[in-house]
């Protein structure tokens, strides 16, 4: 079969057809009347690599998106009156777009001396043939075939630098010819949608980062693979790699449906793509999923657990894999799962949920829960806490249901009904949800029971403190509120009927609304006090007759002594809960500022007495720091605000380090010394300041006391 070829030149010359003003562009092309088309691929010819030696032509592969695969074979040359250093490049570009990946095998054209200018007749060439066995077996690559597959997928490994070969047996003239070699095996095996990202350079000796694959006599690049010697890249192989790399290589040599099939498959999914982040491992998956289906064993049953995390994660990003999860779901789903096994799954999905992954990964928990709980209630119940105390929202998802479940599952509604037989189970219940990820129907559905349990035993304290527990948990107190009216008012219509125990009941549903709602009258309270009826300390009520001789006791007592003591009661009572509270924290920042500046040049100081040897001086300061210490804390139990001990231990150290640090960090002494000076002008303002804030405080406390 025979390919025509487009040629182009590029070199430096004052006509260049491209319109290039430059000097430098192509000055020949067998379509020089498409100027902007020149123009493109004066950007690739920019950019081709040269032997700066001079002694090797460099062929390189390259794809634009505006002309397809091009090759070029490049040469150094000189050029101007300065005789300055260049490179001269002929492009080769198949005139037919489907030839475009074999361009790289088009044979090489012998330069001429001086300048072509214009017009250049395009190359028609018999399509050169190689056969892929014979090249693998002429580089000796045939027993390290699964080791090679990772060089030939290099593409999709996700790094940002290429592939360096090394070469060494190869002589420097051998390199453009044996490089063709090479990638026509790569570009054989690869899809082809994704053989536009394996470009190479044929010769080297330094390293080229931005080209896919680069071949060199020597090591030159961080990611190198020689051709002569095992490289043990297999070493870092987990088990889907090692089922991949030997897989892939043995179904290439056969050319099975198995490869086939997975050409076919990858070139379609590559086409699709658009995550592509791990785009190798996803790969893999595709083609462990047809080896699968042609009757190929399976990966081990603990790798596929742990693995599958990810694979769901990705699922959710990328819904062309989807085909290939669900496959492995169902293989998955069929294993017989020791009770061992089971728990390493359910551990693996819940250490690898994530906020994507979550709706999938609720539907395999679903899934994996509801077969345990027709097979093994015990083993459900231990899965279930193991889940609880993982993960609550997982928990709550499983429980509560949502859009993950087409229907409740029946663990969940016989979950329900064994703990809404009465408010303490219901409380314990639904204290363990993750209230974010309760929904609403679930939350109304909880309502309800609560009022059903509540109307069945109306004059139960313990069951409205457990509901009200429950209703802030579920974070519907609105709902709540309006409930407890409607109970408010249907037992205020019927307060004649209650007797001393059930006022008593009715009363405290009165209070429990009135904390939500202070301005309502507590009509039932008041009722009672009419009534005669009061609460002992104890709990119980006394009726009026203890009343009454409680209050002749009373009337016993001096009544001026008795209003006296409990002034004096209430007003140390004052006291102590306006020296318990602690101050607020800037006044107390400004408060410490000068304590600080002092610890800092304490600290200065005695860094600088222990670089020059006194350690005595640096012990007096020391002492000198607790003394200041003392004396600091002494200023603040005389005010108002209180704050515990290491907080102003705390403070002083901070704000000295920081001040004793930063002053270090001139290394003039004289700076040095203006900034301490700055420093201690400002605390002494401070504390001034302080000092009058102090005395207007304790003035008014002494009109206060009058």
């Amino acid at each position: 079969m025979k390919i025509e070829y487009l040629i182009h030149e590029y070199t430096w010359s004052n006509h260049c057809i491209s319109g290039n003003k430059l000097g430098w562009g192509i000055v020949a092309s067998s379509i020089p009347e498409d100027r902007t088309y020149l123009r493109e691929l004066e950007k690739v010819a920019q950019a081709a690599v040269v032997d700066k030696t001079g002694r090797i032509e460099v062929e390189e592969l390259v794809y634009s998106p505006v002309c397809g695969f091009v090759k070029m074979t490049s040469i150094p040359c000189e050029s101007g009156e300065d005789k300055r250093q260049n490179k001269r490049v002929r492009l080769y570009q198949p005139k037919a777009p489907d030839h475009n990946p074999a361009v790289y095998l088009a044979p090489g054209m012998e330069w001429t001396e001086g300048e072509s200018i214009g017009f250049l007749p395009p190359l028609t060439l018999e399509e050169a043939k190689f056969d892929r066995e014979d090249i693998l077996r002429e580089l000796c690559l045939e027993e390290r075939l699964p080791e090679f597959m990772q060089v030939v997928f290099w593409c999709l490994s996700g790094h940002s630098e290429g592939l360096n070969i090394v070469a060494p047996n190869w002589k420097e003239e051998e390199f453009a010819a044996n490089a063709q070699k090479v990638m026509y095996v790569i570009h054989s095996l690869l899809p082809q949608c994704i053989r536009e990202k394996a470009g190479y350079v044929s010769f080297t000796r330094e390293a080229i980062p931005s080209v896919p694959f680069y071949f060199s006599p020597k090591v030159c690049g961080t990611y190198s693979y020689s051709l002569s010697e095992k490289n043990g890249w297999d070493a870092d192989w987990d088990a889907l790699d090692q089922y991949f790399y030997h897989g892939i290589a043995k179904a290439s040599e056969k050319q099975d449906s198995i490869y086939q099939d997975f050409q076919q498959a990858a070139a379609e999914y590559l086409k699709n793509v658009r995550d592509t982040g791990n785009l190798l491992k996803k790969v893999e998956w595709i083609f462990y999923d047809i080896a699968r289906k042609h009757g190929k064993n399976s990966l081990s049953m603990e790798y596929l657990s742990k693995n599958i995390p990810e694979l769901l994660y990705w699922v959710c990003k990328d819904k062309e894999l989807k085909f290939v999860a669900e496959d492995i779901l169902a293989e998955v789903h069929q294993h017989p799962f020791s009770q061992a096994e089971r728990q390493i799954y359910i551990e693996s999905l819940i250490a690898g949920v994530t906020g994507r992954s979550k709706k999938v990964i609720l539907m395999e928990m679903d899934h994996v829960l509801r077969e345990v709980y027709d097979e093994d209630k015990k083993e459900f119940a231990f899965l279930l806490s193991m889940i609880r105390e993982r993960n609550k929202e997982l928990y709550t998802g499983l429980l509560c249901g949502g859009d993950f479940q087409k229907e409740q599952s029946e663990y969940s509604r016989r979950m329900y009904h064994l703990n809404a037989s009465d408010m303490e189970s219901l409380y314990r219940y639904v204290r363990e949800f993750s209230e974010q990820s309760i929904p609403g129907e679930r939350k109304d559905d909880i309502l309800r029971t609560g009022i059903g349990l509540l109307n069945a035993n109306l004059f139960n304290q313990k069951g409205y403190e457990l509901f009200d527990k429950i209703a802030v948990h579920l974070n519907r107190k609105e709902q709540w509120i309006k409930i407890l009216e409607d109970f408010v008012v249907q037992l205020q219509a019927h307060v004649s009927l209650f007797d001393r125990k059930q006022m008593e009941t009715a009363c405290y549903i009165e209070d429990m609304l009135y904390m939500y709602k202070p301005e309502m009258t507590r009509v039932l309270r008041e009722e009672r006090g009419r009534r005669g009826h009061k609460v002992k300390k104890d709990g119980r009520t006394k009726d009026s007759g203890e009343e009454e001789c409680d209050m002749g006791r009373r009337h016993k007592e001096d009544a001026s002594i008795e209003k006296s003591v409990s002034n004096a009661v209430e007003s140390v009572e004052a006291e102590s809960v306006e020296e318990e509270q602690e101050g607020p924290m800037i006044p107390f920042l400004f408060i410490g500022f000068p304590q600080g500046f002092l610890t800092g040049c304490i600290m200065y100081l005695s860094h600088y007495s222990l670089m020059i040897g006194h350690w005595k001086i640096a012990l007096g300061m020391a002492g000198m720091w607790v003394l200041l210490m003392l004396n600091y804390e002494g200023v603040i139990l005389q005010r108002k605000e209180r704050y515990p001990l290491w907080k102003v231990i705390g403070l002083c150290l901070v704000e000295g380090w920081i001040i004793e640090a930063a002053g270090w960090f001139f290394r003039s002494q004289k700076v040095r010394l203006y900034y301490f000076i700055v420093l201690g002008v400002v605390a002494v303002c401070i504390q001034i300041v302080n000092l009058i804030q102090m005395q207007k405080a304790r003035k008014k406390q002494e009109e206060y006391k009058k």
